[in-house]
């Protein structure tokens, strides 16, 4: 009865039971303990734990997103798309986990949420995501250290880049910082140079894979939940753009002018810290109802206001 009581202590990638080998009774137990078997019954005590940390990490998100990012908690879409890039993103995890931990394409859910909504938000979700993450793989740290990195990396990179190449580069660069937190994990644990290569060509992979994910998911996010992006606006304000070249043909008076306002507005956005895209481009088209209806604008109405 005195050696029931004694703690047995498994030491970490030690092996508890081989293939073949016959389960005694106190190798049953351990692996019940370790909750690596299903054993039917509920662990109402590690759900309970589970649950509690869930509650912290949502606590974060809902206080984070109240300070810097409001707006978010009032707009539908943007919940929407938060919520899908969460649980997609959950649900990757804990199916490749299984494989590697490196195989786990952390840096899509920052990439896409810092292009799509918001820069904050974005480094605040890949904080909680590797946290909420780091729980199913036991706190590996080369994980937790390497998502915190490059995530955040990542989101401050591609956050309002304008052109597809520039977030091209900005999944490259991310993918040298997790080769970099790799290789110095490595050396530290003192691994074969063998598996320090190995696994920095998995991250690299990761990286570049995650990257073109991103970029060939943005059209979608875009038009399903009508989103404007940085890349957008920029085909927005492409001259070849059909009702701007429409504008240029037969109003181009007002098509010149319009070019001005947006370079005015521009640059006034850039000294106020707004969103200098967005202005310039909503500039190109604030007179765009002089095609359909210009006795409807001030300056061109000579015998009333209709």
């Amino acid at each position: 009865s005195a050696l029931e009581n004694n703690k047995v202590i498994v030491k970490k990638n030690s092996r508890i039971i081989s293939v073949q080998e016959i389960v005694t009774e106190d190798k049953m137990k351990m692996l019940e303990e370790l909750n690596l078997i299903e054993t039917g019954k509920t662990d109402y005590v590690f759900a309970l734990g589970i649950a509690i940390m869930v509650l912290i990490l949502f606590s974060i998100f809902t206080l984070c997103t109240n300070i810097y990012c409001k707006n978010v908690l009032t707009n539908r879409n943007y919940l929407l798309v938060l919520s899908i890039i969460v649980t997609i993103s959950l649900f990757a995890a804990r199916i490749l986990k299984e494989y590697s931990l490196l195989y786990i394409p952390f840096l899509i859910a920052p990439m896409l949420i810092a292009i799509l909504i918001d820069l904050k938000l974005a480094i605040t979700i890949n904080f909680i995501l590797t946290l909420a993450i780091s729980i199913m793989t036991n706190g590996d740290m080369i994980y937790l250290f390497m998502a915190l990195a490059s995530g955040t990396f990542a989101a401050f990179m591609v956050n309002r880049s304008n052109q597809r190449s520039s977030l091209s580069a900005s999944g490259t660069i991310a993918a040298l910082i997790n080769v970099v937190v790799v290789a110095c994990f490595g050396i530290i644990n003192k691994n074969q140079l063998k598996t320090i290569a190995l696994d920095s060509l998995i991250v690299t992979a990761n990286g570049l894979i995650s990257t073109i994910i991103t970029i060939g998911m943005l059209p979608f996010w875009e038009i399903t939940f009508n989103l404007i992006t940085p890349l957008k606006l920029m085909e927005l304000s492409n001259p070849n753009q059909a009702l701007l070249k429409k504008l240029m043909i037969e109003a181009p008076g007002t098509y010149h002018h319009s070019l001005m306002v947006g370079n005015l507005a521009e640059v006034a956005a850039e000294n106020l810290g707004a969103n200098a895209l967005l202005a310039r481009v909503g500039a190109y088209y604030h007179d765009i109802g002089k095609l359909k209806r210009p006795d409807f604008f001030g300056e061109n109405q000579i015998s009333g206001n209709p």
